[in-house]
């Protein structure tokens, strides 16, 4: 069961868009990933490859691949179809209610993402913005499905409650976390073509240390 939930909690960030805003530069000198991003690094868009490898190159973005985030998303459901006919009711139960989790707070991630994109960064091209949007709604479509097929009932989320998810250890999330960032009126530097070499561990380290201030070994 736990291959089957690596597959669809990994497809949630496969080809996924996001930024990390310059507000978060004060932890550049006690966080060494953030220490590594150079300052035209911030505000910039970023996204998930196939691999999860990440980039800001946005001419070599496949707009296709973000363009399609619903097709990814259906093969998840698939996915949960297959698991329901193989495991028993109870872990199916336990496997339903980890993905939810995932999914819940990536809907909200996604929308916080294009909501605040004008905000953190200034003259983004519309096409860019259009793929923030289309990212969104493809996952609060699958979210729809996923509660209907499932019969479950529709998330009442707050911040504080997606702040508790992510805090917890056991929760890896690819995406750095945006709920405390203030905008700031900083003019927009030109962007560098430059690969962000963030590794999912250090991404989990940052989240934790610096904005759940959760205590790491």
């Amino acid at each position: 069961m736990t291959a089957t939930f690596d597959i669809i909690r990994d497809n949630l960030t496969r080809w996924y868009l996001f930024y990390v805003p310059d507000t978060l530069k004060e932890h550049s000198k006690t966080i060494a990933m953030l220490s590594s991003i150079t300052p035209e690094h911030y505000n910039t868009v970023a996204y998930f490859e196939e691999e999860f490898k990440n980039s800001i190159d946005l001419e070599q973005l496949d707009h296709g691949k973000i363009i399609t985030k619903g097709t990814i998303l259906d093969q998840n459901m698939f996915t949960l179809f297959e698991a329901k006919e193989t495991y028993d009711a109870s872990q199916f139960k336990f496997l339903i209610e980890k993905y939810k989790e995932f999914l819940d707070t990536h809907c909200y991630i996604t929308k916080w993402l294009y909501d605040n994109l004008p905000k953190f960064i200034k003259e983004t091209p519309e096409d860019v913005i259009n793929l923030f949007r289309i990212q969104y709604l493809a996952f609060e479509k699958h979210q729809n499905k996923f509660y209907d097929h499932f019969n479950l009932s529709p998330a009442k989320l707050i911040e504080e409650e997606i702040k508790k998810r992510i805090s917890d250890p056991n929760f890896k999330i690819k995406v750095p976390n945006l709920f405390d960032a203030k905008p700031e009126n900083t003019p927009q530097k030109k962007q560098i073509k430059k690969t962000v070499l963030i590794t999912e561990e250090e991404a989990d380290l940052f989240l934790l240390n610096t904005v759940f201030n959760v205590p790491l070994e």
